[in-house]
């Protein structure tokens, strides 16, 4: 399920599964994210990949939260310090503070 102004795409590696959101997480935009990644209950640790995503307001951040919170063995979070503004909103509402962030895929781990 496609939403114009959003890109979800799942990769599986050895330790992890990598959810890559790209484009513009919103109101409009976020139950697509909840569709994509309700049923992540392997058991896998998640990365969620924000180096793409270019927009994301409250209910975006919201999802992201609830998705990171429903993670059986933890997640991180990639997001490069120049994506600006989504860096600024996971630091305003301290997301760092709860959660791994890190500048690459690498930095979490990931082979």
């Amino acid at each position: 399920m496609a939403v114009p102004g959003l890109v979800v795409s799942k990769e599986r590696h050895p330790d992890a599964l990598v959810v890559s959101v790209s484009g513009e997480l919103d109101i409009s935009t976020a139950t697509q994210l909840e569709l994509e990644v309700r049923d992540l209950g392997d058991g896998s640790r998640l990365v969620l990949d924000l180096t793409e995503l270019e927009f994301v307001d409250s209910t975006g951040l919201r999802t992201l939260v609830l998705t990171a919170r429903a993670a059986a063995n933890g997640c991180a979070f990639v997001c490069p310090s120049d994506n600006h503004a989504v860096q600024r909103l996971l630091e305003f509402f301290g997301v760092p503070d709860a959660y791994e962030v890190h500048e690459t895929r690498a930095e979490a781990g990931l082979t």
